[in-house]
């Protein structure tokens, strides 16, 4: 699929969906191939009926692209499901004929690796500010709405698993903004949540979308998206366009900065987003995490705007997923994003009082001047730790954007590919267990190259990827090898994972 017979279409295709569309061509013709497109308003038909059905309604020769589905997840933006014996260049010539900009549907992954009090919200409850009416946007794994210290107003759930919260991720997120329990309070513990649930392991961009796009329908004043993936291109990722609408809209968007630190210039999208506030990690005693993603952006951006506890944090406990009890112990930026997003409600419940307009860039810029700062590189700490008592003082005076210090940091990163050696193993394991942290692309991408496919299929695995997610599944799998007795243990397979564990670690910078 070169030179002359991609002329149609190439032009619209990133340089991932070129090499996507390529590998399952040549080598998964049993597989699909699944991209985002944007298209100009308009030039595109919504298709009628349930989300993710056939188009039935297309003028032209969409009528005729039998197997091609495809659902609109947001104004101009379309998710397309392409049959790989069927992908040929007609098909896409046709398909994209007036399409903008198609890259493929990634996959993103919760930014989970494996307080209140530290960030001041009790001044601000003694102030009388406890996000009350202020609708705080979950999007994530579900809530667990039968916990007693929660309280969920509307949920929906667009993921393809369950609608339980099994992997408990989103009742930890939501816990952290909105826990009504007495020991365990929430920043913004009056704040009305609502759930949009898009992972059940990894979701692709298209589901991300359409579970924001339900979240700003429903006025939520804050989304808080602790999730990530890398990105080749921050300012013109298909992802960025509903968030940059929603944010342009009055939505407050706080996001994860991810957890592939210390390397530099690895913080994920969304959170390298200019249009989301973005939250790295410390400890309760204020230290950094050496997990924390570390900017610049690829387009020389500082990057985080905040660092927020995201250690050892004790929340809510889903009863659908691992362990026992109300309460869990989780760490992770993921952790340390609902702070803010519960700070946020807090000073939006504030504006609203006192008749200020609640646009985001003034919460922005009001938690940036009054953030207390740890002495980090503005590439590690943005402007620091979360004051809340100091942010509502600052509200008043309408605080302009936070100049930080120049950094140390220079735009250098390159993602790390994964090894030969490491799909080796990985492909081991696989033959016994499903891994969770290697996504439907990234899956495709490493049957291909156990076919032949070659340093193509790997780079495109490596973007697709993230280390710490594989890490801490990796150590998941050799607990539960270890746990088993011995006649169920696969010697050889512990032998894999810790193989696959060393060589991550080796090239991990």
């Amino acid at each position: 699929m070169c030179g002359v017979e991609v002329a149609g279409f190439e032009r619209v295709l990133s340089r991932a969906a070129f090499s996507y569309v390529r590998i399952v061509r040549e080598y998964l013709r049993d597989a699909y191939v699944h991209l985002l497109a944007s298209f100009p308003k308009g030039d595109f038909m919504r298709p009628l009926g349930l989300r993710g059905e056939e188009v039935v309604e297309r003028i032209g020769p969409w009528r005729q692209l039998e197997g091609v589905r495809a659902r609109v997840v947001s104004d101009g933006l379309v998710a397309l499901t392409i049959p790989g014996d069927k992908c040929d260049s007609r098909l896409l010539s046709t398909l994209l004929e007036k399409c903008r900009f198609a890259q493929p549907d990634f996959d993103v992954y919760p930014t989970l690796y494996s307080s209140v009090f530290v960030i001041g919200a009790p001044g601000a409850w003694d102030s009388g500010v406890t996000g009350k009416r202020v609708n705080v946007g979950i999007l994530d794994s579900g809530v667990d709405a039968e916990h007693p210290a929660l309280w969920v107003e509307k949920e929906f759930n667009f993921s393809w698993g369950s609608d339980e919260d099994t992997l408990g991720h989103g009742t930890h997120v939501a816990g952290i903004v909105s826990s009504m329990d007495s020991k365990y309070k929430g920043v913004a513990h009056h704040s009305e949540l609502l759930s949009a649930k898009i992972l059940a392991g990894p979701a692709s961009d298209s589901v991300i979308i359409e579970g924001y796009e339900w979240l700003k329908d429903h006025n939520c004043g804050v989304i808080n998206m602790s999730f990530g993936r890398h990105t080749g291109n921050p300012i013109n990722d298909l992802l960025r366009e509903p968030i940059r609408r929603g944010w342009r809209s009055g939505v407050v968007n706080v996001a994860s900065a991810g957890n592939e630190g210390p390397q530099i210039g690895s913080i994920l999208a969304p959170g390298c987003f200019e249009e989301c506030i973005t939250v790295g990690a410390v400890d309760n005693n204020k230290r950094l995490a050496v997990f924390s993603s570390r900017g610049p952006t690829l387009d020389g951006r500082i990057k985080p705007d905040l660092v927020a506890p995201g250690v050892r944090i004790t929340s809510c406990r889903s009863k659908y997923s691992s362990g026992e009890g109300e309460w869990k112990i989780m760490s992770g930026t993921s952790i340390a994003a609902p702070h803010v997003s519960g700070a946020a409600a807090i000073l939006l419940e504030y504006c609203r009082e006192s008749g200020v307009n609640p646009e985001p860039n003034l919460i922005k810029n009001t938690l940036m001047a009054s953030a207390e700062n740890l002495r980090y590189d503005s590439n590690e700490q943005g402007a620091g730790l979360v004051n809340l008592p100091e942010a509502l003082k600052k509200l008043e005076e309408n605080p302009a954007p936070v100049s930080l210090p120049p950094s140390k940091y220079s735009v250098a990163w390159v993602n790390p590919e994964l090894t030969p050696t490491l799909l080796s193993e990985l492909a081991q394991i696989q033959k016994r267990y499903r891994l969770n942290s290697v996504g439907r692309i990234a899956g495709d991408c490493l049957r291909a190259y156990g076919k032949g496919a070659g340093m193509e299929s790997l780079r495109l695995i490596s973007f697709s990827v993230l280390k710490s997610c594989l890490k801490e599944e990796l150590r998941a799998i050799l607990g539960v090898e270890e746990r088993l007795g011995p006649q169920l243990r696969g010697r050889s397979l512990r032998k894999h994972v810790k193989n696959a564990l060393a060589e991550l670690e080796r090239n991990t910078c």
